[in-house]
């Protein structure tokens, strides 16, 4: 196994793990998919149906990949949508543990906590849950500027004018060797960004923007950033190459 990916799936529809699954098999990577939450499909539909496993059976999943060997060679672990602030704990004491078991392994994390168009979509003390229990395991953050925002807020910072690099920097400081924050907004209306921050180094990816409705854009930006990483690419490349691919798919 290459990649454990932890987050949402869906029966019906190309989000979170669903969305990434495709793509990872397509470049060849082994993966397993740990639920974090199961929809029958995305909530704007009339209807939908949404399983949230318990904390206990999510601890004994997590243990079980220990416990079969899967870890050994694992090289990246990805954390996307989760159902609640109980479950971020429960990952983030895991990943602290198989890291230090394991140190190949590269952490990513996907801070699915809302968006511009629909606001916050999560359950109520999720971004304090991530600030305090998976930043700190993370090697990388792949936040949208909105969740970038909701981050920063619990922080402590000051967001009404939202300094990108000082609170990509600041969520630096708690453990992270990256952030890249897409969606971010330049003064071109018919281009989009993402910021590439570092300890040491900013840069800007910039690209025509794709109107679309679609959903799942930052699942499969994630994705196809991870397999970039881990064919060799450096991240400012990764993140050209994650960023074409979503304008192609979406």
């Amino acid at each position: 196994v290459d990649i454990v990916a932890i987050g949402s799936q869906v029966v019906y529809g190309s989000v979170g793990n669903s969305a990434a699954i495709h793509q990872f098999e397509a470049a060849g990577l082994r993966r397993v998919s740990l639920p974090a939450v199961i929809l029958t499909n995305l909530p704007n539909y009339p209807t939908v149906h949404f399983l949230e496993p318990s904390d206990a059976w999510l601890q004994g999943a997590l243990d079980a990949l220990v416990a079969r060997g899967v870890l050994e060679t694992v090289r990246f672990t990805t954390v996307g949508f989760l159902a609640g602030p109980g479950q971020a704990k429960i990952i983030g004491a895991w990943l602290a543990a198989i890291k230090a078991q394991f140190p190949q392994i590269q952490v990513v994390l996907d801070p699915t906590l809302g968006d511009d168009d629909v606001g916050i979509y999560t359950a109520p003390g999720l971004a304090q849950a991530h600030l305090e229990h998976l930043v700190p395991v993370a090697d990388g953050l792949v936040p949208n500027l909105f969740e970038l925002k909701l981050l920063a807020e619990q922080a402590g910072l000051e967001t009404e004018s939202l300094d990108v690099v000082a609170a990509a920097r600041e969520l630096l400081s708690r453990g992270p060797s990256w952030v890249v924050v897409t969606s971010a907004a330049i003064n071109d209306p018919g281009s989009i960004a993402e910021t590439i921050v570092t300890a040491v180094t900013t840069e800007q990816h910039i690209h025509p923007r794709v109107e679309s409705d679609a959903k799942g854009a930052g699942d499969h930006f994630a994705a196809a950033l991870v397999i970039a990483l881990s064919q060799g690419a450096p991240l400012a490349r990764a993140t050209e190459v994650a960023a074409a691919a979503v304008a192609t798919q979406m």
